[in-house]
């Protein structure tokens, strides 16, 4: 298997994966973060992680249901000189799924 434009090859201390997205900053996030494990080619099973930018939560492909359990709720970085946050992350385990949820906050 060899790598497109919206994926990413990895292999991790010999774990494959394939990383997928509709965003091109989240790509780039990736592939900054994790650049010495990049291949060029990997087997033809690799794990498979996939993000898809929605523009509202609301618009998720995966519900989360009422019995789920928030395990982190944090914010990303903080810049600038009124110490804006860039991001925010929940994550919760609903029915064997990690689901991770992060949110672009606004600058104004």
């Amino acid at each position: 298997m060899t790598s497109t434009r919206n994926e990413l090859l990895f292999s991790v201390h010999g774990m494959e994966f394939k990383f997928v997205t509709d965003s091109m900053a989240l790509r780039t996030s990736v592939a900054t973060f994790l650049h010495y494990f990049e291949y060029k080619a990997i087997g033809d099973s690799p794990m498979l992680l996939q993000f898809d930018a929605v523009e509202r939560r609301e618009s998720m492909p995966v519900s989360i249901s009422t019995f789920a359990k928030r395990l982190y709720a944090g914010t990303g970085l903080v810049t600038g000189l009124e110490r804006q946050t860039t991001w925010l992350c929940d994550i919760y385990s609903d029915h064997g799924l990690l689901i991770r949820i992060f949110t672009r906050k606004a600058w104004w």
